[in-house]
């Protein structure tokens, strides 16, 4: 009879362990399955992050060889106003302007109209800011431009 008892603890601690263990090991598979999700995000974020990196490149480069036009156009303006300066022009901020392209003759006699018309004694490139044709700091720079 004492080993039908022994047998039956044994027994009874047999069952109470595999339920332990059971139970552990449901918990590790719990585990492994929520690290395997956060371990696929993280390879979704990356692949982002990578995507958004290479985009990042791109665009410098972009910007780079944008740059590197503005350079060259800027270059090709000194020399053009250091050619004009030494064959004697008299240039105005209005003339700065017209040659930058960004006011245009029909820009210019809007300006003379709305003037006349106002009785305005403001000058043609204050009125030309008025109308939203240039902004004063383009206006600015003309003036700064038509004084070297």
């Amino acid at each position: 009879m004492p080993f039908f008892i022994l047998a039956g603890v044994i027994f009874v601690f047999a069952v109470i362990f595999a339920l332990y263990v059971r139970g552990v090991r449901e918990k590790y598979i719990e585990t492994i399955q929520r690290l395997r999700v956060q371990r696929r995000r993280k390879e979704i974020d990356m692949g982002d992050a990578q995507n958004d990196i290479a985009i990042r490149k791109e665009n410098v480069k972009l910007l780079e060889r944008h740059m590197e036009t503005l350079r060259l156009e800027h270059e090709r303006e000194k020399r053009r106003l250091a050619e004009e300066a030494a064959a004697g022009e008299e240039r105005t901020a209005l003339s700065v302007l017209e040659s930058m392209g960004r006011v245009s003759q029909e820009d210019i006699d809007r300006a003379e109209e709305f003037r006349a018309k106002s009785g305005s004694e403001a000058s043609i490139e204050e009125v030309l800011v008025l109308l939203e044709i240039v902004s004063p700091e383009e206006v600015q720079n003309a003036k700064a431009t038509s004084r070297r």
